[in-house]
């Protein structure tokens, strides 16, 4: 039982640490904030099947206007990954570990080469 209790509150860690990446890049409070993101951004396919025109005027609309450094195409894969993490089935969160701390090591390291 123990065990599930880690991964369950190892779960929770995941979708807390979505929200507050929503929560940053949008400068929204958390009280429907999947929802309307989503509602908003689509899913990644549907997004990536539109121009950069497109994708950067939804992605206006969705990202706090104060995050001046950020480039719109980071602020799109902190939604996914936030959207991933926040995702109301467990079992369709990614794994901490293995897959979201590599992709913010990468997302760091990327804006680390970009800023010189």
């Amino acid at each position: 039982m123990l065990i599930g209790s880690d991964t369950h509150k190892t779960q929770l860690d995941v979708s807390a640490l979505g929200i507050i990446r929503l929560q940053l890049v949008t400068a929204q409070e958390p009280k429907d904030l999947r929802k309307n993101v989503l509602s908003k951004l689509g899913d990644i396919i549907r997004f990536q099947g539109k121009s950069m025109e497109q994708q950067h005027e939804v992605l206006k609309s969705i990202v706090d206007p104060d995050l001046k450094k950020c480039q719109l195409d980071d602020a799109a894969e902190m939604l996914f990954l936030g959207l991933k993490c926040s995702d109301p089935n467990e079992k369709h969160r990614p794994d901490l570990a293995a897959d979201v701390w590599p992709l913010i090591e990468e997302m760091k390291s990327s804006a680390s080469h970009r800023q010189g």
